[in-house]
């Protein structure tokens, strides 16, 4: 089975169909670009996500919000035109694979358009006419350029449109009825076996479309219906192969797959996560494969570097053995070169150059640099006749000396390389498998201050008096615990209880994440009392006559005390797997006990010391050197630091990396 690339026809019908209402009204907050396609980031009723629009391949909401985001100038324009506007409405044309996405905007109608075909384009319209592209072209039937009114690529044929006379005849564009169900019904290839399968007829798919029966067409046709009625209902498959690796993605039961390809599915309440996993998971793999090959293309020039320095190490050390065994050679032999160096300098002065051949072992000499050369005892030197003998011989030890140290520092150099070749082998490694591990999904209460106490109860509090209003507002219930240091300027906390009463060590563990993220750690407190209620007992009416601010409450009845709660955090790495995304890292926070239990690697800070940025990439930094390549980033460190502080330790966690 091939790979899935992009979403078909009746992917994108679901999508439209299920997120037309999840759409409408959300706010554009923001609009950037990743390595591969733009995105939305948007904010509603269902809170912040973000809108994935990559031309030709896909567009979906997600989770996942790219690592590395930047601007290009389609991003500009469109921030310059819709950011901070509203979408008003989602629509698809008849049986095409193209979205519209209308946008209000202070008076302004604009028009999103997300062409998934194979020269896909995203285009911003207004009054039907282009404003920008993210690419321009020219074909027979229309043009893509600013100003010109805006014409989709000529419909295809809708087999819902079509009765059953009409659809028999478009089978025999086919040469069998798969491919007639393909070609003549404009139907995916893989929804075209899935039909054929439901209605019985798979074993059949490479017979004549003319030898098929009414009443098998009309079951095909039936179960077409069948099929597309189930996708429009808002569910998501994601088919894995027996090694876990995605292979596509469906809005229906994907029978054939799971029961004749014997293919793993994992089944979600939402198309969008479906869509979301599938896609997160082929970036992933492309980023790895990316990364290999970035690493193995480095890896070929450490190797011919490694190769060369071997041949330069060669020529050193031989260089060098050539020159001691000489200068041996001519310490054994020192009587009778001082003869023959003698001889030539008596002839030369008294007889001239042409006269040093009649002395014995001399065989001839270059004038022009001074160089005789000499027989000894079969073997023959170039002398420099300015040199003495024994300077001759020193200066043969000395050449020795210079190679072997030429030598010495070249084999340096190649174990630098070796090592580096290492590192890159390594980094190959870690390339394939950190892909897997590299893209999380970003859950709602990610945006807060979080933890999971050690008996699994979820944890928020508020970063700010607009994030404390939230949470009592859209979260806390009557049965929930309300936490709150005894202090001016702390996060309102809440203990998602699910109607349980929480241990005193996981209201111990709340208390922590209310003392630290408190003003008492600017305030370099030691130590902070923290106070809990029922939910029921909080409530946003003021008494009488008084008013109350943003992220202010009245509390009502008796107040439990949590007394000193000690400003100490710890900041780990945890691995967490996800049936829909896999195996990602994210960063987790906590009292120590509960952090290291879950942490592949941790570190703890008190309050005082140096700035969050200083403290962030120093914890980056000691983790990454304790458990090796980490899978996420300086900045999720950062965001999760309460302010200045000074790191006690860094150690390794209970957990092992998978």
């Amino acid at each position: 089975m091939k790979v899935k690339k992009s979403m078909n026809v009746i992917d994108v019908m679901a999508w439209v169909s299920l997120s037309k209402d999840l759409l409408k009204g959300v706010r554009i907050n923001n609009v950037y670009r990743s390595s591969s396609y733009w995105f939305l980031k948007i904010s509603g009723r269902s809170g912040k996500r973000v809108l994935k629009i990559d031309p030709s391949r896909r567009v979906h909401l997600s989770l996942v919000e790219p690592s590395v985001k930047s601007i290009d100038n389609f991003t500009a324009f469109l921030r310059k035109h819709i950011r901070n506007c509203f979408i008003e409405k989602l629509s698809t044309p008849s049986f095409e694979r193209i979205v519209y996405i209308d946008i209000g905007c202070y008076g302004k109608k604009y028009r999103l358009v997300v062409e998934l075909l194979p020269r896909g384009v995203a285009l911003l319209l207004h009054d039907d006419r282009i404003l920008y592209a993210t690419s321009y072209l020219r074909t027979r039937d229309r043009v893509i350029r600013p100003g010109e009114l805006y014409r989709q690529p000529p419909p295809p044929t809708d087999p819902f449109k079509q009765d059953l006379g009409v659809l028999k005849k478009l089978l025999s564009k086919g040469k069998d009825l798969v491919r007639g169900i393909v070609i003549g019904w404009n139907i995916p290839g893989e929804v075209a076996e899935e039909v054929l399968y439901r209605c019985g007829l798979y074993e059949v798919k490479n017979a004549k479309p003319s030898a098929i029966a009414d009443r098998d067409l009309e079951s095909i046709y039936n179960s077409l219906h069948d099929l597309y009625k189930e996708s429009v209902e808002g569910r998501g498959y994601v088919v894995r192969d027996a090694s876990g690796r995605y292979v596509g993605f469906t809005p229906y039961n994907p029978c054939l797959y799971r029961e004749v390809y014997g293919f793993d599915v994992v089944v979600t309440s939402d198309f969008n996560e479906a869509v979301d996993a599938y896609f997160t998971f082929l970036e992933r793999v492309e980023e790895s494969f990316r990364r290999e090959r970035v690493v193995k293309e480095e890896l070929d020039k450490i190797d011919k570097a490694i190769s060369e320095q071997e041949r330069v190490i060669e020529e050193y050390v031989s260089k060098s053995r050539e020159f001691r065994e000489l200068a041996d050679y001519l310490a054994l032999n020192i009587v009778s070169l001082e003869s023959i160096v003698e001889c030539i300098s008596d002839r030369r002065t008294r007889f001239g150059w042409e006269s040093v051949t009649e002395c014995s072992g001399v065989q001839g000499f270059v004038k022009d640099r001074g160089v005789v050369e000499i027989s000894i005892g079969g073997r023959v030197i170039d002398y420099d006749i300015r040199l003495r003998p024994r300077d001759y011989i020193n200066r043969l030890y000395r050449l020795s000396g210079e190679y072997l140290g030429k030598a010495e520092r070249a084999k340096k150099a190649l174990a630098k390389l070796l090592e580096r070749k290492r590192e890159l082998e390594q980094a190959v490694e870690v390339a394939r498998e950190s892909g897997l591990k590299a893209v999380k999904p970003r859950l709602w209460f990610e945006r807060y201050h979080w933890l999971v106490t050690s008996d699994g109860f979820l944890v928020i509090a508020g970063r700010d008096a607009d994030q404390n209003e939230a949470i009592v507002r859209k979260y806390l219930e009557d049965k929930d615990i309300f936490m709150h240091a005894e202090i001016h300027g702390a996060p309102v906390t809440v203990i998602k209880t699910r109607g349980l009463k929480p241990s005193d060590r996981s209201l111990w563990e709340a208390a922590v994440l209310a003392a630290c993220y408190s003003r008492g750690w600017r305030e370099v407190f030691g130590y902070v009392d923290v106070y809990w209620v029922w939910g029921e007992q909080v409530s946003k009416t003021p008494p009488s006559g008084e008013y109350l601010g943003k992220g202010a409450f009245m509390v009502y009845g008796r107040r439990n005390y949590i007394r000193g709660v000690e400003l100490r955090l710890a900041v780990g790495v945890e691995e967490v797997y996800d049936e829909v995304y896999g195996v990602y890292q994210r960063v987790i926070v906590g009292p120590e006990d509960l952090v290291r239990e879950r942490a592949l690697v941790y570190g703890l800070i008190v309050p005082n010391g140096r700035g969050v940025k200083e403290v962030s990439r120093e914890l980056f930094k000691r983790m990454s050197e304790l458990v090796g390549t980490l899978a996420i980033t300086v900045d999720e460190v950062m965001y999760r630091i309460p302010g200045s502080s000074r790191v006690l330790k860094v150690c390794r966690g209970a957990r092992e990396i998978k």
